[in-house]
């Protein structure tokens, strides 16, 4: 079953970059089936990819949550689309293209600094671990 990761973040912005640390970490693991693709924003050019797979992984920082959660992802239809779009907008373009919208789940990680930096703060690198075996449970449960 090929498995699509696809982390998300700025690495200009500290800990909105954890969602690329995570998904280069799983690629850095050489899993069979399963392929990275790391981006600064969603972009309706992923739906091509999202669609060849079996299943999809998004891996994203949030402010939104206190821990690390995994969550299903429904297509979302009627939703505009430019140079920025939620992981449930790109399944709805899919859809409304007539492509396969695999099952997704969003792996979200807590964010505390995204202000300008490099560097992951102490209380987002902690949950790092964390989300890898999120992805990779995913993964597993094919």
């Amino acid at each position: 079953m090929r498995t699509l990761v696809i982390g998300v973040g700025s690495d200009l912005r500290r800990d909105d970059a954890v969602g690329r640390r995570v998904a280069e970490a799983v690629d850095a693991m050489e899993l069979d089936d399963v392929s990275v693709v790391v981006t600064t924003q969603l972009v309706p050019e992923l739906v091509e990819p999202i669609s060849a797979a079996d299943r999809v992984v998004f891996v994203d920082a949030s402010v939104s949550v206190d821990r690390v959660t995994a969550a299903r992802v429904e297509p979302v239809r009627g939703e505009r689309h430019s140079h920025h779009a939620a992981p449930g907008a790109l399944l709805g373009l899919a859809a409304r293209l007539g492509l396969a919208v695999p099952p997704t789940t969003l792996v979200e990680v807590p964010a505390h600094d995204l202000a300008l930096g490099d560097a992951l703060s102490a209380e987002t690198a902690a949950f790092v671990d964390e989300a890898v075996a999120a992805v990779l449970a995913v993964v597993a449960n094919a």
